[in-house]
């Protein structure tokens, strides 16, 4: 009769070889039956590198126009009647997708506040957006 025999009973019973995986143990727990230890997980990858040298695109809305000046951290740049500090530039390392990032502060010239202060994305432009009538600032590499 199928089923019955003292194979079926010692797999019912919960012997070993009942439910057991390959080899016998049981993932997560030792020979003895007690649980392992998790892995200690690897310290994540850095995914942003310092740069020295910010790559901005200004367009000028006015006359069509589009420049890019390279700006290092810590200087200032020039384009028209705009301003452009860099206070930090960061890269993707070499072995991620391609992205920067830039800190500026743009300020007109001869205006008392900053038309955009903080941080610019290459791949998300429009995630910080500069609200000036005349110029569209963007990120285009840190180097």
């Amino acid at each position: 009769m199928p089923g019955v025999g003292p194979s079926a009973s010692t797999a019912a019973a919960g012997t070993p070889g009942a439910g057991a995986s390959q080899g016998g143990l049981t993932p997560g727990v030792s020979a003895s039956g007690h649980p392992l230890p998790s892995p200690t997980p690897a310290p994540p990858a850095p995914s942003w590198q310092p740069a020295y040298t910010a790559h901005i695109q200004i367009l000028d809305k006015v006359n069509g126009r589009a420049e890019t000046l390279a700006i290092a951290v810590g200087a200032t740049g020039q384009y028209r009647t705009l301003t452009v500090t860099v206070r930090a530039c960061d890269a993707r390392p070499p072995d991620q997708p391609p992205d920067a990032t830039a800190l500026i502060v743009a300020r007109r010239d001869g205006a008392a506040a900053p038309i955009y202060t903080g941080w610019l994305l290459e791949a998300e432009p429009t995630a910080a957006m500069v609200s000036d009538p005349v110029y569209d600032l963007r990120v285009t590499a840190c180097t």
